[in-house]
């Protein structure tokens, strides 16, 4: 059966790291908004407009790789609750298992990610601020998890169990 982990959290909090760590530990698709940005063309646009255009593609993609019964990661901030219905939406459009994870850091941590350059975002602290502000309540059962500068491990681990005793799935 198909399963899309929808990874959220806001910037430099360590969700793309952990979500391409997640993608090659389950075998699954990895699909992240900042790259697609990038392939877009759209690197430095961050209109509203723009930002569903990406999740728009985020959600064919997803939608192509669930298709053909496979597993895909999904990495965004995701602050927006009608983004996150969006995969929702196509979940139930598909019958589609969802597994929603919150990754959080300190804010320390996240500052000093944030100083320094990173392959396809642009995003710096004033950014993180905007986007906290922004940040939409979660609803429903998510796991949350706190990253530090050393924990990948342990992330990935708690991630399966999760997936795992919620899902069934490995």
């Amino acid at each position: 059966m198909s399963l899309i982990i929808m990874v959220m959290g806001l910037p430099g909090s360590g969700k793309s790291f952990f979500s391409r760590r997640l993608a090659d530990t389950l075998g699954a698709s990895y699909i992240g908004s900042d790259e697609l940005r990038n392939k877009m063309g759209l690197m430095g646009n961050y209109q509203m407009s723009f930002k569903h255009r990406v999740y728009q593609e985020m959600i064919r993609a997803a939608e192509a790789v669930i298709e053909n019964n496979g597993e895909v990661v999904l990495d965004s901030t995701f602050f927006l609750k009608e983004t996150r219905n969006k995969v929702e939406e196509l979940c139930h459009k598909y019958g589609t298992k969802l597994i929603p994870i919150l990754v959080e850091a300190e804010e320390n941590i996240i500052g000093e990610r944030l100083s320094k350059p990173r392959r396809d975002s642009e995003a710096d602290f004033q950014v993180y601020r905007q986007i906290k502000e922004s940040f939409e309540p979660l609803s429903g059962s998510y796991l949350s998890l706190l990253s530090t500068n050393d924990n990948i491990e342990e992330l990935i681990g708690k991630a399966i169990h999760y997936i795992e005793n919620q899902h069934g799935k490995k």
